[in-house]
């Protein structure tokens, strides 16, 4: 459909009908990733209302769109510069950019705080923090413990969360260690 509407692939695409949310990333996924996924069968000839079938499903392989805002994007950097091309709604979105920075600076700080002694009593416990190559880059929750743990419902939890990605990201603490298929981050002091 994508194809269809914008062959060039020039155009801007949002997601959603109120959010307007920027496309992220695409990843290819297997079809039971974190729960079946929705297909709905269409009538192509009818350009109106032309849903003829839905199906519920877990097979194959599903493209999944992970979106980002605006306001997505200040909580991960409260100063990215943010402009505003719009004269009809400047003064509401620049007051709006001011709130969301100003959160994303608060809630950064309590989070950080709150995840900065257990992150690194795991790494007094000798855990050590690894990124497998095909995910290498600064994408969040691209980096992952060597031992699996729990969390508090009893699944598993390999992947570091958010706020642990950005101390070893951000910080300047941590330095990248290669062997052939992985990276390992090691705190530098």
């Amino acid at each position: 459909m994508l194809n269809e509407a914008d062959p060039s692939g020039e155009g801007e695409v949002c997601v959603g009908d109120c959010g307007n949310a920027d496309i992220f990333a695409l990843e290819w996924k297997p079809g039971y990733w974190d729960g079946c996924y929705h297909v709905l069968v269409r009538d192509w000839e009818n350009k109106y209302y032309n849903v003829k079938e839905a199906q519920y499903r877990s097979d194959g392989q599903k493209l999944v769109i992970k979106t980002m805002t605006t306001e997505d994007a200040l909580f991960n950097d409260p100063e990215l510069p943010v402009l505003v091309i719009d004269d009809f709604v400047e003064k509401r979105m620049a007051d709006m950019v001011a709130k969301w920075r100003e959160d994303s600076k608060e809630i950064k700080e309590q989070s950080l705080e709150s995840i900065l002694m257990p992150f690194l009593m795991k790494l007094k416990k000798g855990h050590k923090i690894l990124q497998d190559k095909k995910s290498a880059g600064h994408r969040i929750f691209s980096l992952h413990w060597d031992k699996i743990e729990w969390n508090k419902y009893g699944s598993p939890q390999k992947g570091l969360t958010q706020g642990e990605c950005k101390i070893v990201f951000k910080s300047g603490l941590f330095s990248s260690v290669e062997d052939p298929d992985k990276i390992q981050w090691k705190l530098n002091i």
